[in-house]
Formats: structure tokens, C-alpha cells, sequence
């Protein structure tokens, strides 16, 4: 029993004992760089510190256009790694396709622009994640 109450009663980290390579700050672009297998999950990719912002805001934008869709301009289906990134990054639903639409191909900006003047939440569904295992290489990665 005196086991279990030090389960419950452990104070929080003060943040001195952090990882000495973690960031100070939240990064909500992460998303589009974890990859654990599932077919859901973005392309695997290697980074450098050199050039990491650009190339996850490239990892973003090639998730997002693969991932997402407009169906007879009533529905858009987001991928539901989208809807992590949201939170994290503090985006409202509109906010969100505010950003798809600067990479959805032009013909379906009209679906997305209609949705922003209405009820988001009446368009948008989300597609569920798929846990099955598949590792999805990019191509950068392939020809290394």
C-alpha cells in the first residue's frame, strides 16, 4: 500500500532535471516528423539541425497534401495527426484550415473557403488513426 501512494503522490519535475538536448518550448511541427510505423504516421525522413524548421514546415506541407481531402465540396477529411497539431499549436478549427488551404491544390479551396463562412465543425470529419504497421520512406531518404 506504501508503494501505491508514492505512485500517487510524486510531485511533478521542476524542469532542472530535463533532457540537456529538449526543447524549452513546445513544437507542435513534431508531428509531422514522428514516425512509429503506422500508416497513418508521416513519411520517415532524416533531419539536421541545420536546416530542421524548413525542412518540417516541407514535412507539413507534403503530409497535408497527401492526407487530406474534399469530398463534393460538402465534406474535408482531416487526417487525425492534424487534430494533435491543433492543440498543440493552439489553433482553432478555422485557424486550421486557414493553413490546409495554402496547400490543398486550387480546386478544392473552394470547398475549404466555404466551410470558414459557415460551421467548420458541420464539414470537417476526421480520419481515424490507423495503428496497422507500414514505414512510409521518403524519397530524400531512399536514394542516401
Amino acid at each position: 500500500m506504501q508503494h501505491l501512494s508514492k505512485l500517487f503522490t510524486a510531485k511533478l519535475s521542476s524542469g532542472k532535471d530535463k533532457h540537456p538536448y529538449s526543447l524549452d518550448s513546445l513544437e507542435p511541427l513534431v508531428h509531422f516528423a514522428l514516425c512509429s510505423g503506422s500508416s497513418s504516421d508521416p513519411a520517415l525522413r532524416a533531419y539536421t539541425a541545420k536546416s530542421i524548421y524548413q525542412d518540417l514546415e516541407v514535412a507539413k506541407a507534403e503530409f497535408i497534401q497527401a492526407n487530406v481531402s474534399v469530398v463534393k465540396e460538402t465534406k474535408i477529411i482531416l487526417p487525425k495527426i492534424l487534430q494533435y497539431y491543433s492543440k498543440d499549436a493552439c489553433l482553432e478549427l478555422v485557424d486550421l484550415l486557414k493553413m490546409v488551404y495554402d496547400y490543398i491544390p486550387e480546386a478544392q479551396r473552394k470547398s475549404i473557403q466555404t466551410c470558414c463562412k459557415r460551421r467548420p465543425d458541420k464539414f470537417v470529419e476526421w480520419s481515424p488513426y490507423k495503428s496497422s504497421f507500414r514505414y512510409l520512406v521518403h524519397t530524400d531518404l531512399a536514394k542516401q
